[in-house]
Parts: structure tokens; C-alpha cells; sequence
């Protein structure tokens, strides 16, 4: 798993048995788009969005 996601999990007090989190106001208030990588930006998710329609 990756460090950051495992860090991430760990701050919000993710239960993998259950799925649930212990600190969900720890989470952003909006919801996260893209992965970060150069082969997907914002930009190459509402070209796929468009496509799809």
C-alpha cells in the first residue's frame, strides 16, 4: 500500500474491517478529483467524461 494512503487511512481512523472511520471530519470538504499523475489530470477526466456521452 502506498505510504501517503496508509498514512492518510491511519489519520482518519479507517477500520477496513467495518469500513468506517472514526475521524470523518477529517476529510476534505469536497471531493478529491484525478490521482496526481502526469497520465491523469482534471483535464483527461472531463475529456473521458465528454467522450462517454
Amino acid at each position: 500500500m502506498d505510504a501517503a494512503l496508509a498514512m492518510h487511512l491511519q489519520r482518519v481512523g479507517f477500520d477496513p474491517a467495518t469500513g468506517t472511520m472514526a475521524h470523518a471530519d477529517a476529510l476534505p470538504a469536497e471531493a478529491i478529483h484525478g490521482c496526481g499523475g502526469v497520465t491523469c489530470t482534471p483535464q483527461d477526466a472531463t475529456d473521458r467524461e465528454a467522450t462517454a456521452a
